[in-house]
């Protein structure tokens, strides 16, 4: 083994750069698809997305306005959480059966009164906090022409992917008013609910009530558009693995024949005691594969040093037996392309050229 080291430092020290650098672009792609899986705003994978506007015919006839969906909702005799999106990110929020519970800091979150007496509420991220305004000791925040009372300060999730709101105000405040004359009904929007298993027949009740058309289901979010979302957010980290590997491959043949070239006078002694070129083949498959792990192990002293100190390289992502399993495979299956070079190169430089 010692005799396998001397002879491989260059390959060593090669495979341990080319693991490292899969090792810590890796390590942001996998955390971010393991993201991608977890929806935002503390929902659970069984939320629906639908939008109230399109159709407004049953609307428009029974007059249905915002606190009569929510009284409907009420009826439905099921713990839900509704989300009304906007695309500045504040959020409306009502809640039954559930407590919305971010990461509070500072102050509370939204509790039953707030919903039963409609208050006008709201809970702000942390990055928030400078926006709002104070009148008489009380802080506010302006949205859509409603100002709301701050009775809260979050964190938000580490979530890079699904990112959620910056801030949440009381979906059933009665004092909610909208500055698109187009849309004055504040029913009209884009909407999330978790009901958890009985999500999709909610869904279909209120479809029923007042027509909503359904964008997100809870079958959404398959492999293939968390590998897209993933992909989308984490192109640059991508790249040099990517780039990486093409120089590794475009190197590999200068590299193994180095390889070899240290070890000619082994392999012209064991071709004299009789070893033929099948042997020799598996010896040197081998110890590449030998070399190669040996080289992960140091890779992965390293990383876990790097993970520890909390390196900005790394953007808070946590090293993981996923990260490790998939790297390592990687550096396995670039090994195994370079090890097939390197017995082409080997075969034609016969061994029999070889002198000592």
């Amino acid at each position: 083994m010692r005799y396998i080291l001397s002879r491989s430092l260059q390959l060593i020290i090669s495979m341990i750069i080319i693991g490292l650098l899969i090792t810590l672009c890796l390590s942001n792609f996998i955390e971010s698809f393991k993201m991608a899986n977890i929806p935002a705003n503390g929902l659970t994978n069984s939320y629906y997305t639908f939008s109230i506007g399109e159709y407004k015919d049953k609307i428009t006839k029974d007059k249905i306005i915002l606190s009569d969906m929510l009284t409907f909702l009420e009826t439905q005799k099921s713990k839900l959480i509704l989300l009304k999106e906007s695309d500045s990110k504040v959020f409306g929020v009502y809640s039954l059966g559930y407590t919305f519970s971010p990461n509070i800091l500072s102050g509370r979150t939204f509790t039953k009164d707030d919903f039963e007496k409609k208050t006008n509420t709201i809970i702000v991220s942390e990055s928030m906090q400078d926006k709002c305004i104070e009148i008489d000791g009380k802080r506010f925040y302006e949205f859509d022409a409603n100002y709301f009372e701050v009775i809260g300060i979050f964190k938000p999730s580490d979530n890079l992917i699904n990112k959620d709101a910056i801030a949440y105000y009381n979906l059933s405040s009665s004092q909610l008013k909208s500055k698109n004359i187009i849309y004055d009904n504040y029913i009209f929007g884009r909407y999330q609910i978790d009901a958890g298993d009985k999500t999709l027949e909610i869904i279909n009740q209120l479809n029923n009530y007042c027509t909503v058309k359904v964008s997100r289901s809870s079958t959404d979010n398959n492999f293939l558009e968390r590998l897209q979302k993933t992909i989308s957010s984490q192109g640059l980290t991508l790249f040099p693995i990517i780039l990486t590997i093409i120089l590794i491959l475009l190197n590999s043949v200068n590299l193994s024949s180095n390889w070899i070239e240290n070890r000619r006078k082994e392999i012209f002694v064991r071709r004299l005691v009789g070893a033929t070129d099948r042997k020799v083949s598996i010896m040197l498959l081998r110890d590449f594969f030998i070399v190669i792990s040996m080289s992960y192990i140091i890779v992965l002293l390293i990383s876990m040093m790097i993970h520890k100190i909390d390196l900005v390289i790394l953007l808070n992502f946590k090293f993981s037996p996923e990260t490790i399993f998939i790297s390592y495979t990687t550096t396995l299956l670039v090994g195994l392309i370079s090890a097939g070079l390197m017995m082409i190169t080997y075969h034609k430089n016969s061994i029999s050229q070889i002198r000592g």
